[in-house]
């Protein structure tokens, strides 16, 4: 990063205080050396999770990623996007809340990559006038990984991987998980539809119909098998 934008966009970052974003504490220069100075999370990340095998029991990942969206929404509100939500960047505390980290870094990713396994389909395309949504499909992405254990498309390269996200239908998740719910399968095809005007137009709207489902209840828009 260059100096002024190093300096921008952790200055923008600290100004965030949202209880589910990693708090920004300082930003500044010592000794010719640019630091940025973060909250600490004493727990593992989504990533950690995942890496035990298996999926996440249905209801903690809905909890966890209505957490996450609750923190992208007030992110975007103050003019910040992700860009580039992986689980690594969703932090579970020890009481079993999330911080979602990594944000203002998305427009300088290190080389060499992963596959993008959870990146939106505009993206992908190299498009320049991205917003929320472009977030609120890869929380979903990532929600699919957590109920299903698996991504939604493995692939073998990355460009294999962008391709399917561009242009193949998302696989259902109760076909890799039968125990995954129609109701939170539902939500995840809505958070990723490859046409960004499908999705929800908030992360907040997508944090309703996640909590909506543990509390037992009907997302918006959710017509039950045999209606």
């Amino acid at each position: 990063l260059k100096r002024e934008t190093f300096l921008r966009q952790a200055r923008a970052l600290a100004r965030l205080n949202q209880p589910n974003l990693i708090q920004g504490i300082d930003v500044g220069v010592a000794n010719g050396l640019h630091y940025s100075v973060m909250e600490f999370v004493d727990g593992p990340s989504v990533a950690d999770l995942l890496r035990r095998g298996g999926p996440i029991d249905e209801s903690r990942a809905l909890t966890l990623v209505g957490l996450a969206a609750r923190a992208l929404a007030h992110a975007y509100r103050n003019g910040v996007l992700h860009g580039d939500l992986q689980p690594k960047d969703l932090l579970v505390s020890r009481e079993g809340s999330v911080k979602v980290g990594g944000l203002g870094m998305s427009n300088h990713p290190p080389a060499g990559t992963a596959a993008p396994y959870y990146k939106s389909p505009e993206q992908l395309r190299g498009e320049k006038d991205l917003d929320t949504r472009a977030d609120i499909y890869s929380l979903g992405a990532i929600l699919y990984h957590m109920v299903t254990g698996d991504v939604p498309y493995p692939g073998k390269t990355p460009t294999q991987v962008a391709r399917s996200h561009i242009e193949d239908a998302v696989p259902s998740p109760r076909q890799k998980n039968p125990q995954v719910s129609a109701k939170a399968e539902w939500v995840i095809l809505k958070m990723m539809f490859k046409t960004r005007e499908r999705r929800h137009p908030t992360p907040l709207e997508a944090q309703k119909d996640l909590e909506e489902i543990v509390a037992g209840g009907n997302p918006k828009g959710f017509a039950p098998e045999g209606r």
